[in-house]
C-alpha cells in the first residue's frame, strides 16, 4: 500500500474501516483462525506482526463467498466487504 496505510497500521485502526477506505471490496485469507463464539472470524493484518508489532484488527461477521482448500490442507477464505 501506501504512506498512508502503514499511518493506520501504526495507529492500529479498525481493519475493516481502512480497507474500505481504500476501496478494497475482497479480502483473501488464508489460514485464517477457526471462527470466534459469534460465528465471526477474526482478521489481523499485517498477519505476520508479533504479538507486540502494531497491526489493524476487525471481525468479520459475514460468511465468506468463496473458500478453498489446497491439496497440502492450506484453507483460503474470500470475503466480499461490499456485501454488507
Amino acid at each position: 500500500m501506501d504512506r498512508g496505510f502503514l499511518e493506520h497500521i501504526r495507529h492500529q485502526d479498525d481493519l475493516l474501516a481502512v480497507l474500505r477506505e481504500h476501496r478494497v471490496r475482497y479480502y483473501v485469507a488464508t489460514e485464517m483462525f477457526t471462527k470466534e463464539p459469534a460465528g465471526c472470524f477474526p482478521a489481523k493484518e499485517p498477519r505476520a506482526a508479533g504479538d507486540t508489532a502494531p497491526h489493524m484488527q476487525a471481525s468479520l461477521c459475514m460468511q465468506p463467498v468463496a473458500a478453498y482448500e489446497a491439496p497440502a490442507g492450506i484453507k483460503t477464505l474470500i470475503f466480499d466487504l461490499g456485501a454488507e
